[in-house]
């Protein structure tokens, strides 16, 4: 009975504390996520890759079969990699457990331990279901090979996030940063390896597997005990449970701008334009000033980047529509920059109303042209390469 009685409150705090960061994660994606942003945009969007994804898994593209096998293992990596580090679940307040009670910290990072297991099986598990059935068609792979592999990944995963969580806990500055480009570099080497080597030298392959099994279990029996860095464990535990936040906050609010004596682009102030009418004068300084901003230039080479791929991976009908839709869309985003360098106090006091119509239209073709370029040249490949 009364080691029902102990186990009792690590169990339910630990159950409270899931719940609180569940529901935290909940909010933080409803506040960027509304109704409508889900009917509009989530829904369809998700419904035409599906589509994509399908159209491309029965009429695989001839340039697949021209990739090497490392390049499907590594894509594999890339998408794991934005899956978080190891969650804990430890608070300053656990501080208290340290003196009267150390086994309820224990029992509470063991129970983190295996959450944190069942959502890396779940990520791969994920990852790997859309990537498989590539894998299996261009390479001909058996099914007990593929699951080698996504056993082999699961490890690689589950090493790599305790040696990540270990590195940040004990050391500092540059020296952990080259710790963990050295560390990920050297597991990533080891996984093409082993993956490479599935069917072929199976005991190459079994003996990474066993290394990265060690490595996960000696680490995690390192972090459950009481080790005297327990304030560094609340900070990279904190960090990782406030990576969504972050990385929403990142998108919304913008760093500080660093000061500089000289802008870094156009610093001669070049003209842009032979013509000198006033119209082309001011066609210049709208497109200096945008190009200047750092938020509105970052926004830009994303519209075109995220354009040229969507246009690329669509099949041909859609692309066609996709990048017109884009187009619209960006004309409508750099109208509203315009506008919005209208309105600025220093405009205001300028006779310069009857030309910012002319302007409007050279500003719209200067920075759509680039644009339109490289979907057009993203469209033709996709249905060369189709």
């Amino acid at each position: 009975m009364m080691k029902k009685k102990e186990k009792t409150p690590i169990a339910a705090l630990f159950r409270q504390r899931i719940r609180s960061h569940i529901g935290k994660q909940y909010s933080v994606i409803r506040s960027a996520v509304d109704f409508i942003v889900v009917i509009y945009i989530m829904i369809p969007g998700a419904f035409i890759l599906g589509c994509v994804y399908f159209d491309k898994l029965h009429h695989v593209p001839n340039i697949l079969y021209q990739v090497p096998f490392s390049v499907f293992i590594s894509a594999i990596m890339i998408c794991l990699y934005f899956g978080g580090g190891l969650i804990l679940y430890t608070e300053s307040a656990d501080v208290l457990f340290l003196r009267q009670n150390p086994n309820w910290r224990k029992g509470l990072m063991q129970r983190a331990i295996v959450a944190n297991v069942v959502m890396r099986s779940i990520e791969v598990l994920g990852v790997m279901a859309l990537f498989i059935p590539f894998i299996r068609t261009i390479f001909h792979m058996p099914v007990g090979q593929c699951i080698w592999i996504g056993i082999l990944i699961l490890l690689y995963r589950c090493a790599g996030v305790t040696i990540q969580h270990h590195l940040r806990v004990y050391y500092s500055a540059w020296k952990r940063i080259g710790l963990i480009l050295m560390t990920h570099t050297l597991l990533i080497g080891m996984v093409l390896l082993a993956c490479s080597m599935v069917g072929k030298w199976s005991s190459v392959t079994l003996a990474i597997s066993i290394i990265f099994l060690t490595v996960t279990v000696v680490l995690l029996r390192k972090i459950t005990t009481v080790n005297g860095h327990f304030y560094e464990e609340v900070l990279e535990d904190e960090r990782q449970k406030n990576r969504l936040t972050s990385w929403m906050l990142s998108s919304s609010v913008d760093k500080p701008s660093p000061v500089r004596a000289r802008p870094l682009w156009f610093r001669q102030s070049q003209h842009l334009f032979r013509s000198t009418t006033s119209s082309a004068r001011m066609a210049s300084i709208l497109i200096k000033s945008f190009l200047r901003s750092g938020p509105f230039f970052k926004m830009y080479i994303q519209f075109i980047i995220f354009g040229g791929v969507s246009c690329f991976v669509a099949p041909f009908p859609i692309d066609i529509m996709v990048g017109i839709a884009i187009i619209l869309l960006m004309a409508y985003w750099i109208r509203s920059y315009v506008r919005l360098f209208e309105n600025t106090d220093l405009m205001r006091i300028l006779p310069t109303h009857r030309n910012f119509r002319r302007a409007h239209s050279i500003v719209l073709f200067t920075l759509l042209a680039p644009t339109m370029f490289v979907w057009v040249m993203s469209i033709i490949l996709s249905i060369l390469l189709g």
